[in-house]
């Protein structure tokens, strides 16, 4: 990754809003999902309010969800996102650009960038191969 550039008046849309591109390039080293030893991976992209990857956040989520169909993670997500699936690969390129506008208020330090790779199954439900998540103003 390169220096970060200052924001510039194509970023800032109104008072308040700021312009988020995220690019998802690429991925390597994926789990083999498929039986002839590859994978169909795509990226979900989701700009959540909280950490996911949390542990505390995970456990007081699912309490709150089963008392009072609280705090699920569809729930948090401000924006979502999906990349196109690249079949047969373990580690596809996709150089995909996403682009959303988030405010600027009091709690953008408690906005994350949560990456899910899948693997892609046309009969069974798609597998996750993998997750992160990054607090947006470190992104």
């Amino acid at each position: 990754p390169g220096a970060r550039e200052p924001l510039g008046e194509d970023d800032i849309v109104c008072d308040g809003v700021v312009r988020v591109e995220v690019l998802v390039a690429r991925a390597s080293g994926l789990p083999q999902a498929d039986f002839l030893g590859t994978a169909d991976p795509y990226v979900e992209l989701r700009l959540v309010v909280g950490d996911p990857m949390e542990p505390e956040a995970a456990k007081k989520s699912k309490k709150e969800g089963k008392r009072k169909g609280g705090n699920s993670l569809e729930e948090k997500t401000v924006v979502r996102a999906k990349t196109q699936t690249i079949r047969g690969t373990l580690s596809p390129q996709w150089d995909e650009r996403f682009t959303f506008e988030v405010s600027n208020g009091d709690d953008a330090g408690d906005l994350f960038l949560y990456f899910r790779v899948y693997d892609y199954d046309l009969i069974t439900s798609d597998d996750c191969l993998g997750h992160v998540s990054v607090c947006l103003l470190d992104a």
